[in-house]
């Protein structure tokens, strides 16, 4: 009973545990739904392919082969893997080597840091490398993958181990089958390989290519990570088929969430935007109650995260049902997200142009992110700060706490450009909802310049207010070859956020609605920075509302209005003149009206985790 069924040949009737196994014994092994173990063999074949068909001495050999590797195969704790490594070491052949690192690969799902350590520097676990390294030469493709699993599970990094087994494995390449593919490109991508073998990665691309019909939802989702997170480009051809296949199988891939997830995710990070594959997720999950409660029991939050990343990051609005769902879902789990959740969380909901219903959902985001802030990373707390400022938050009291984090990493030099970016364009934006915060002096010079000196690789950020202050800026002549300081540059930097964008601001304002303008602190802001520009410019209020700037319509009619009053002086129509204003600016007003209208979403120049 309790695991101990091993083999009469070698335990007799019920051995009694010995006190190292009693020590591994914390918890029965399960494997995790995103494991990809082979099943009950555990990747090895029950009969050895040593066996002779003649010879007394090799059939004996066979049969005891066959023996070890059925004990192996009920081990249910390390101890009496390493007990039989022990016994029967002489005895293993290639079958039995790879049994046994499956068997403590399974096991390696339940152990503690602690325990893992204890199994890698047992002699008897060295004697087990000992022998993959003597037999890998044998090895097929399914002993193989066995071995490179219990390496990532055991996390056990042997350099002259892994490249023997991948030598081996491009020696086989020839026999490996679809399930052996999607293992071996998943283990080389968890060991982390600073330098991935690229002739096998291609040659197994090319084996998948015909494959990707026959291959199982989990062996595709393994196949596609591995490959994105090596970053490692295949043919176009296996990225086509591969969404195709989830299009086609939504229904299967979504029977388990990472199966699906992770598939769109490496398509996404591999720059392959497979519109029709999200579009028949959408429907899959907002056409029915059933449907809808599978996603809402995503076991992980995380799952939910990179699911709607993959909206965000390939362009595609998942639309009202979708979001109303992730609501739902953050509303629930909230306080099971960490920091990563809550930063990419907050930077989907940014770039969506999404704000959450729900009980002050970007309140308690914010809430959450303070609990976490002894844990917070530098790059989460940046996308919180930019993405919460977009969204009109930029008075949370979680922001202050959480540029202190990304101050400490300035202060170290430790800030991407990237992030410097962020900071500076978070910092404008909360000006117009009347933030307390600001970032120091030098952070924000800093910015500055790294945002002005990606005028040319970005020209056109995500953010119309920001669009607006990059067209102000170089209708000052501001660029990074630019002659001015670096004080002007950020002081002409402020004027532009203050004036020209609030105008750009004051249109999103329109679009949405009275109502939501009054609940937006960024947009409220925006109306502010709008009427100050407009009365500045020679209007009084009481023109602005005889002139119907306020009076809403489903059409956009006070977008019009505004549109035409930001347009270049006509005397027939307005005075004075918005000097600030080019036609080409007004014109591209216009057409973001029609766009958003339209209800296309505008993602250009996205920056992402």
């Amino acid at each position: 009973g309790g695991g101990w069924s091993l083999s009469r040949r070698r335990w007799g009737a019920l051995p009694q545990r010995s006190s190292r196994t009693a020590a591994f014994a914390a918890e029965p092994t399960e494997s995790s739904s995103g494991s990809p173990p082979y099943g009950d063999d555990e990747g090895a074949s029950g009969e050895s392919r040593d066996s002779g068909d003649g010879d007394d001495a090799a059939l004996l050999k066979a049969k005891a082969a066959v023996d070890i590797n059925n004990e192996l195969r009920v081990c249910d704790y390390p101890e009496d893997v390493l007990d039989i490594v022990e016994d029967e070491a002489e005895n293993f052949n290639h079958v039995n080597t790879a049994t046994a690192m499956a068997r403590l690969s399974r096991m390696a799902h339940s152990m503690q840091q602690g325990k893992r350590q204890e199994v890698l520097r047992d002699g008897r676990f060295g004697a087990l490398i000992k022998l993959v390294n003597q037999q890998v030469k044998d090895m097929y493709p399914r002993e193989l993958c066995s071995v490179l699993q219990a390496l990532v599970y055991l996390k056990y990094h042997d350099n002259d181990t892994l490249n023997a087994v991948l030598k081996q494995a491009q020696a086989r390449v020839g026999a490996f089958k679809p399930i052996d593919v999607s293992l071996t490109v998943w283990s080389v991508a968890s060991l982390k390989m600073k330098k991935p073998p690229v002739r096998l990665m291609n040659d197994l691309v090319d084996l998948s290519i015909s494959n990707v019909p026959e291959m199982k939802a989990q062996g595709v989702s393994m196949l596609l990570w591995g490959l994105a997170t090596m970053n490692f480009k295949p043919k176009a051809a296996l990225l086509h088929r591969t969404a195709t296949q989830v299009e086609k199988r939504v229904e299967e891939f979504a029977e388990k969430p990472i199966a699906l997830v992770n598939t769109l995710w490496g398509l996404a990070k591999l720059e392959s935007y497979a519109i029709p594959a999200l579009r028949a997720t959408v429907k899959y999950y907002t056409a029915s109650e059933e449907g809808r409660q599978q996603l809402l029991s995503y076991r992980r939050p995380q799952e939910l995260v990179n699911l709607f990343w993959v909206f965000a990051r390939s362009g595609h609005d998942p639309g009202e049902e979708m979001l109303r769902i992730a609501d739902e879902y953050v509303d629930a789990n909230i306080e099971r997200m960490n920091g990563e959740d809550l930063g990419r969380l907050v930077w989907i909901y940014a770039v969506l142009g999404h704000h959450p219903s729900g009980a002050n959902i970007l309140g308690r985001i914010g809430a959450r992110a303070i609990e976490n802030i002894d844990r917070m990373r530098t790059d989460n707390a940046g996308y919180l700060i930019w993405g919460m400022s977009l969204l009109g938050a930029g008075n949370h009291p979680a922001l202050p706490q959480l540029l202190g984090v990304v101050e400490a990493s300035h202060a170290n030099g430790k800030l991407s450009d990237k992030q410097l970016r962020q900071m500076f364009q978070a910092h404008l934006l909360s000006e117009l909802g009347g933030a307390s915060w600001s970032p120091s002096e030098t952070l924000r010079t800093a910015g500055a310049l790294q945002w002005i000196a990606s005028l040319n690789q970005n020209p056109r950020p995500n953010h119309p207010a920001l669009h607006s202050v990059l067209r102000e800026l170089r209708g000052m002549g501001i660029t990074h070859e630019s002659p001015h300081s670096t004080e002007d540059r950020v002081m002409r930097a402020d004027v532009a956020i203050k004036t020209k964008s609030g105008s750009m601001l004051a249109i999103r304002v329109l679009r949405k609605g009275r109502d939501h303008m009054q609940n937006s602190m960024r947009q409220t802001g925006a109306y502010m920075a709008w009427k100050q520009l407009m009365v500045g410019k020679g209007y009084s209020v009481i023109e602005l509302y005889e002139r119907e700037i306020f009076e809403f319509s489903d059409e956009g009619t006070g977008a019009e209005v505004l549109a035409r009053l930001l347009e270049p002086y006509d005397p027939e129509v307005m005075e004075p003149r918005l000097d600030v204003v080019e036609e080409e600016e007004s014109n591209a007003v216009k057409e973001e009206a029609e766009e958003e209208r339209e209800g296309e979403l505008r993602l250009v120049g996205t920056e992402d985790p």
